[in-house]
């Protein structure tokens, strides 16, 4: 999961959509409340195989190195 991931540099906020739309299809199609709460305690279990380090920003870094 890692490494099928590392190239797209997932955000955490990117990672929150996508659960959330899983989310709403899940309940969309009727899924019953306890399979979809177990299904997206799945999608979250993958949040750090999936989610890319936190960039640090520009301005943070030009400061570090003065």
């Amino acid at each position: 999961m890692r490494e099928s991931h590392a190239h797209l540099n997932v955000s955490e906020f990117e990672f929150d959509i996508v659960a959330g739309e899983i989310a709403a299809t899940l309940y969309h199609v009727g899924v019953p409340r306890q399979e979809h709460s177990e299904f997206m305690a799945i999608i979250e279990s993958f949040r750090s195989m999936v989610v890319g380090p936190a960039e640090v920003p520009a301005q943070a870094r030009e400061t570090a190195s003065v």
